[in-house]
């Protein structure tokens, strides 16, 4: 499925830092929930995300499952990564995305939880 792919394209953007394709596939109006926090539109999701992952050496991200219904996607995921900062040490932490594609077949929302 189309959508499907956005998604998992999505997170494999992510862990590869490829901002160009974060610019492609976001609304111009998404909204981003991350930690308690919201930023809105394109310009301060894309800056949020490029301030992030500066803050980070590697990432990987391994699905565990995918649900969804309609555009509406539940994401259960693993994401192993090493801060810059202290990169003899590796973290690893379990997270659910819930991601919803607006009619134009981009991302409007995205919410995160850790696990």
């Amino acid at each position: 499925m189309i959508w499907t792919n956005i998604v998992k394209n999505y997170l494999s953007a992510i862990s590869t830092k490829d901002i160009d394709f974060l610019k492609e596939n976001l609304d111009d109006s998404v909204c981003v929930s991350y930690n308690n926090t919201e930023y809105k539109n394109k310009s301060n999701t894309i800056q949020f995300i490029i301030d992030l992952l500066s803050q980070i050496d590697e990432i990987s991200i391994k699905i565990l499952n995918i649900a969804y219904h309609n555009k509406l996607f539940f994401v259960e995921y693993e994401m192993l990564y090493r801060y810059t900062d202290f990169s003899k040490y590796r973290q690893s932490k379990k997270c659910i995305d819930v991601i919803e594609i607006g009619n134009s077949g981009k991302i409007i929302s995205i919410t995160n939880y850790k696990r």
